[in-house]
């Protein structure tokens, strides 16, 4: 190395620096390509569950309402009223159910 030129010291230090720079421009390439697969693992598989669960959140809330208004009825018809719309309730819970177990899996694919 003593016997080289500044030019080629100079062209053998730019060299290094490209193929430092591609080294590391192909490892950002591959590390992102494995973090969009595990992104899109987690919105195909997790998201759908987490809206099923949640809708079943609010339809549970709904019937505990539901109840409550049942048991301060005062008139027949009220309470008549408020029982159907409970056996309304319980089926839309047992659909949404149906729905959740549905989006589950056995396995991460994001892993």
């Amino acid at each position: 190395m003593k016997s080289w030129t500044i030019r080629a010291r100079v062209v053998a230090g730019f060299s290094v620096v490209l193929v430092l720079c591609v080294i590391l421009g192909l490892a950002g390439g591959w590390t992102l390509k494995r973090i969009q697969s595990r992104v899109q693992g987690i919105t195909d598989d997790a998201f759908p569950g987490l809206a099923a669960a949640a809708l079943i959140q609010t339809t549970v809330a709904e019937l505990h309402l539901d109840l409550l208004r049942h048991s301060n009825a005062t008139t027949p018809e009220e309470k008549k009223n408020w029982e159907a719309a409970i056996q309304k309730g319980q089926g839309s819970i047992k659909q949404e159910l149906d729905n959740y177990e549905k989006t589950m899996s056995r396995t991460r694919r994001w892993s």
